[in-house]
């Protein structure tokens, strides 16, 4: 069955369900179809029980386990590449090298962004800005090690809220990094 937006409203057993084929729907329903309303609850025939739902703010993506080890694994790697280039302190190469990893490891972090919470965005995007026309040597010893705190604790945070970017951001002004810093 076919509505005037051109969307489809599909049976189900409990009740109807709209999809939207075209962008131009803008009842919200796409973003929101099951919202919680004094008639739902008194009725009981919404999807989801009413503890599901958060207040303020978008619902963080259901996380896969895939994902979330591909976030530890690159968070790690990035720690360790950090680690190797403050014991390079003789290798230029070497030291060079490993910074040019953790570049990349963001790089891919950047990526899949979207499949985790905002928070984590934040956190990856302000680490990109804190190696952004930056090499190695520019970088103090308290830096690096802010750096490297901060990557090996984010690999182990379950969810990126409001206080666990607050505490990093805090961390890595502390050791020196200046995450608000203007590009040019």
């Amino acid at each position: 069955m076919s509505d005037l937006t051109g969307g489809v409203i599909a049976e189900n057993s409990a009740h109807a369900k709209r999809v939207n084929f075209i962008s131009g729907d803008v009842s919200g329903e796409r973003y929101a179809p099951t919202i919680v309303t004094s008639v739902n609850r008194a009725t009981d025939s919404g999807d989801r029980p009413l503890a599901e739902f958060r207040r303020g703010g978008t619902a963080s993506p259901v996380l896969e386990p895939k994902t979330r080890h591909k976030c530890e694994h690159l968070l790690t790697a990035c720690a360790k590449n950090i680690t190797r280039a403050v014991n390079s302190d003789d290798d230029f190469f070497n030291r060079n090298n490993a910074f040019s990893e953790v570049k990349d490891a963001l790089a891919e972090l950047w990526t899949i962004r979207n499949l985790r919470e905002e928070g984590f965005a934040e956190l990856i995007n302000m680490l990109q800005i804190a190696f952004l026309e930056r090499n190695v040597e520019s970088l103090s010893a308290s830096q690096l090690q802010a750096l490297r705190s901060v990557f090996e604790k984010s690999a182990e945070v379950e969810e990126f809220d409001d206080d666990v970017c607050n505490r990093f951001t805090t961390e890595l002004i502390d050791g020196g990094i200046d995450v608000f810093r203007e590009l040019g």
